[in-house]
C-alpha cells in the first residue's frame, strides 16, 4: 500500500475539555510506517505518503501527557473516523470509535500496599511492603520531584510489628514505630526522585495467637498520605489470612517398591505456633485395593503420648500425640512412621491422603491443606 496518509488528532478530555499532547521526550517507536510526524508538545501524530509492504503491519508508539492541571477522573476517547487513512490504492480502513481508545485520568501518585505471603501460618510473620510511585509532571511535562513525603500504616487489631522488624526504607525520610511491639509505623520527610517508586517494608504478627477459630483475616489501609505539592492518592486495602500453625507432609522411605516389597511411610507434623499442639489426632486409610499396612506395621511416633490403634489392614488411628512449639522461629516437628506394602495385582501407583481438616488438637488447630504422599 503506497501513499498512506493518516493524521491523529489527540483529543480533549470529558468533561472538562483538558488537552491531550505528546510528552517531552515524546519516546517514539516506529515499525514498517517509514518515518511518523512526532513532535513534543503537539497535539497531533501522523503519517505522510508512507509505503506499508504487502503482509506488514505497520505500527507506531509515542508517549502522551495530561497537563498537570487536569482533574483525576477525565478521560481522553481518541477517536479515528472510519477510512479515515487515505492511500492510492483507495483501500478502505477501520476507525476507533466510542471507548475502545480511551486513557482515563489517574493521581500522578500512587500508594500501594500488599502481605507477603498473603496467607501465613499461625506464628509465623508477613511482610508489609509499602510502594509510592511519583508520576509528577510541570505544566510541560517535565518529570518532577516529591518532597516531604508522610504516610502512616496502623496495623489492624491483634496485629504488631514483628521481631526482628526487617525494616528496610528507600523513600528517605524517617521510620519510627518500626520496632517490635508497635501497632504504627509512620514516614515523615520522605523525598522520592522523578518518575521513580519507593518501598517500605517490615514484618508484622499477630498478638494474642489463642484466637480461634482460623482462618481469620486482617483488613489494612494506610492513611494520612502527605507531602509539600498536596498531591493527593487513593489509599489500597490490603488483607492477610492468617491460617492453622498445624500442617503435614507424608513420605516414603523407598518410593519404589518391587511387588510385595515394604515401604516406610512417615508423617511429619509440624507447628509454627508458640505452644505445644496437644492430643493430635487422625485416621489414615489406604483406598487403594492392592495396598495395605504390613501384618506387623512398625508404628513408631516422636509426637510425646501419641497412641496407635490399627483398624483393620487398611486403616489405623492415632491420638494423644503433642506436636512440639515453635522456637526461636523454627517450627516445633514430630513425626509419625509405619510400614505399609503393595501387591502386583492393581495399579502399581497410588497417593494416600489425610485430607483437609481432618486432623485435630485441643487447641481446635487443624491442617488447612490435605496431606499427602
Amino acid at each position: 500500500v503506497t501513499g498512506v496518509n493518516f493524521t491523529d488528532n489527540l483529543p480533549t478530555s470529558t468533561p472538562g475539555g483538558f488537552q491531550l499532547q505528546v510528552e517531552n521526550p515524546a519516546s517514539p517507536t516506529t515499525t514498517n510506517c517509514g518515518t511518523p510526524t512526532i513532535s513534543a508538545g503537539a497535539t497531533s501524530v501522523g503519517l505522510s505518503n508512507a509505503t506499508i509492504n504487502s503482509g506488514a503491519t505497520c505500527s507506531f508508539s509515542f508517549d502522551v501527557f495530561a497537563l498537570a492541571n487536569t482533574p483525576i477522573g477525565e478521560n481522553f476517547d481518541n477517536i479515528i473516523e472510519n477510512n479515515t487513512i487515505t492511500n492510492d490504492q483507495c483501500l478502505d480502513s477501520n476507525g476507533v470509535t466510542g471507548t475502545e481508545g480511551r486513557l482515563s485520568v489517574g493521581s500522578r501518585v500512587t500508594v500501594n500496599k500488599s502481605f507477603s505471603p498473603v496467607l501465613v501460618s499461625r506464628g509465623l510473620p508477613s511482610t508489609v511492603t509499602l510502594t509510592i510511585t511519583n508520576n509528577r509532571r510541570s505544566t510541560g511535562g517535565i518529570p518532577e520531584p516529591l518532597n516531604n513525603v508522610g504516610i502512616t500504616d496502623n496495623l489492624p487489631s491483634n496485629l504488631q510489628v514483628a521481631n526482628p522488624p526487617n525494616l528496610s526504607n528507600t523513600c528517605n525520610g524517617t521510620i519510627t514505630g518500626a520496632t517490635f511491639g508497635n501497632t504504627s509505623v509512620v514516614l515523615s520527610g520522605g523525598s522520592i526522585p522523578p518518575s521513580s517508586s519507593c518501598t517500605i517494608k517490615f514484618n508484622v504478627i499477630e498478638i494474642d495467637r489463642t484466637t480461634t477459630p482460623l482462618p481469620r483475616t486482617y483488613v489494612n489501609t494506610p492513611s494520612n498520605f502527605v507531602n509539600d505539592a498536596s498531591e493527593p492518592a487513593t489509599l489500597p486495602t490490603a488483607d492477610l489470612t492468617v491460617v492453622s500453625p498445624l500442617s503435614g507432609v507424608k513420605s516414603f522411605q523407598s518410593p519404589a517398591i518391587t511387588a510385595n516389597g515394604i515401604s516406610r511411610a512417615t508423617i511429619e507434623f509440624r507447628n509454627t505456633d508458640l505452644t505445644p499442639l496437644t492430643n493430635l489426632s487422625f485416621t489414615d486409610s489406604w483406598t487403594q485395593t492392592n495396598t495395605n499396612l504390613t501384618a506387623s506395621p512398625n508404628f513408631q511416633t516422636t509426637c510425646t503420648g501419641g497412641t496407635f490403634t490399627q483398624n483393620n489392614s487398611k486403616s489405623f488411628s492415632f491420638a494423644s500425640g503433642q506436636v512440639p512449639a515453635q522456637v526461636s522461629g523454627v517450627p516445633g516437628i514430630c513425626t509419625v512412621s509405619f510400614d505399609v506394602t503393595i501387591d502386583g495385582d492393581g495399579a502399581n501407583t497410588f497417593t494416600n491422603t489425610i485430607g483437609a481438616t481432618t486432623v485435630t488438637t485441643t487447641q481446635g488447630f487443624t491442617n488447612p491443606n490435605d496431606i499427602s504422599g
